[in-house]
């Protein structure tokens, strides 16, 4: 049924009863073919696929969760309902709107109180004159004296701000690198490792050898993963009291690790039934899903601002 909702099988799945708002349609064909399939298959074969259909479902949770922790995406769609609301805008990063135009468009900028810049200037360039002592006295004067503060540094050496910016980005870009590429050595490092490990027809010593350089990667990269810093990105994606994995990066790794080796280890005969039905997935998915699916048409906003924009006022339209 989700899947039709996201477009990537016919609508057909996704309808609801209206009384007991269940979906027949899709209970029913998967109903039908589950009992066709253990009427002509025998009990352990479909045992053994419904492992590799499971594992395979941890693995791939268990890679994402380094991904969304480490690397996650710049951009995320933006969720249906919103994009349906006619008073939707992508929100500006920072809440970049001029002074008048952020609270009436975006409600959330409201408590972003923006000082006048022309106010802030004089200030700083009139430390000295007496309305800088009056202005300690009230509220508004204390958020200009402190924007004051700022500015004034920024007029000793303007390119600090810049310097500083530009610094951080590069040093985000490098650690997102070093990131992905050490996820990737852990994956590679635990495709080595179980290969070594499950291939009896090898030498032992063959086996050894393998092994052996596949865990110089898993530990190479594992120990930078735990080193680095996770990305701000991450504060993004699930929402407020949800689960968070613990233990990251060596919980995630050692799921892939101990996944990996049951997969292969479930038989070849069982990977043969598998990769046909895969492939009858993916035969599905080019033909009609990626023509129908709703993120062709989805809009994308900074994963920064994802969260500002379904918070807004206008979500409750949803």
């Amino acid at each position: 049924m989700a899947m039709a909702r996201d477009g990537l099988l016919p609508s057909f799945f996704s309808k609801l009863d209206e009384k007991t708002s269940v979906p027949v349609n899709s209970t029913l064909v998967s109903g039908f073919v589950a009992a066709l399939l253990a009427f002509f298959m025998d009990v352990s074969q479909l045992a053994g696929m419904v492992s590799v259909g499971t594992l395979l479902a941890f693995t791939i949770v268990a890679i994402s969760i380094l991904i969304l922790r480490y690397v996650p995406p710049d951009d995320v769609p933006v969720p249906p309902s919103l994009q349906e609301s006619a008073e939707f805008e992508p929100l500006p990063l920072s809440c970049q709107a001029s002074n008048s135009e952020a609270p009436q468009h975006y409600p959330s900028c409201m408590d972003q109180t923006i000082p006048d810049l022309s106010k802030v200037e004089n200030i700083a360039t009139h430390k000295n004159e007496p309305i800088f002592q009056q202005l300690q006295n009230s509220e508004e004067g204390e958020n200009l004296l402190e924007s004051a503060k700022r500015v004034d540094a920024d007029l000793e050496d303007p390119l600090i701000l810049k310097e500083n910016d530009g610094a951080g980005k590069l040093s985000n870009q490098k650690r997102r690198r070093a990131a992905g590429l050490s996820i990737s050595a852990v994956c590679a490092g635990v495709l080595l490792v179980t290969l070594a490990a499950s291939i009896e027809l090898l030498p032992s010593w063959l086996r050894w050898c393998v092994g052996a350089i596949g865990m110089c990667p898993f530990l190479f990269g594992l120990t930078v993963l735990s080193l680095i810093e996770q990305d701000e990105g991450r504060h993004s994606f699930g929402h407020s009291g949800g689960f968070i994995c613990p233990f990251v990066p060596v919980l995630p790794a050692a799921c892939i690790l101990i996944n990996v080796y049951l997969v292969i280890n479930l038989g070849t005969s069982t990977w043969i039934r598998v990769s046909i039905w895969l492939l009858f997935g993916v035969v599905i998915y080019l033909f009609y899903g990626m023509k129908h699916s709703l993120l062709s048409e989805a809009i994308y906003a900074p994963n920064l601002q994802e969260d500002d924009t379904v918070q807004s006022p206008s979500s409750a339209l949803v």
